[in-house]
């Protein structure tokens, strides 16, 4: 992730991230499903930094014709991350097609077209359209990449 600019961003959005292999983020109080976990990441720069868990974040995508929830699984809780990351890869094997133009990201369901997600360009980088849905705590779990109980067209981006 590279951006030229020089104003703040904020740490409660998302960036879409083609080199990101794992969806990550660094606020753990927005997993609704959490598991402890030990794993390093290599960055951009080749630093490395630790994930200290894993699980499922919901989110609530804000589209040009409504909303969708849909929750995330397999999200990498990085403490020491500036920002959230939205793995491209990550979606794109699981099933969605992603269009980028120099206004906005846009995914796909690739068997149906369904608007999954926008990610809207902003200071060199392109911000996705959602917030996290804040549950009163993480839910520990046995298995990282369980379903969610009410399965949503976005949960082809993490099977």
């Amino acid at each position: 992730m590279v951006s030229t600019s020089v104003a703040t961003t904020n740490d409660k959005e998302w960036y879409t991230d083609s080199a990101a292999s794992c969806h990550m983020s660094c606020h753990q109080s927005w997993f609704s499903e959490f598991q402890d976990s030990d794993s390093s990441v290599i960055l951009g720069d080749d630093s490395v930094v630790q994930a200290t868990g894993i699980g499922t974040i919901i989110m609530e995508m804000h589209l040009p014709d409504g909303t969708l929830r849909c929750t995330p699984t397999g999200v990498l809780y990085v403490p020491t991350l500036k920002k959230n990351l939205f793995s491209i890869p990550k979606a794109t094997q699981s099933g969605t097609v992603v269009s980028i133009d120099s206004t906005q990201c846009v995914i796909r369901n690739l068997h149906t077209g369904q608007l999954l997600a926008v990610a809207k360009h902003s200071r060199g980088l392109y911000v996705l359209q959602g917030t996290p849905v804040i549950v009163q705590q993480a839910t520990p779990t046995a298995q990282a990449f369980t379903a969610s109980s009410t399965p949503t067209s976005m949960d082809l981006l993490h099977q």
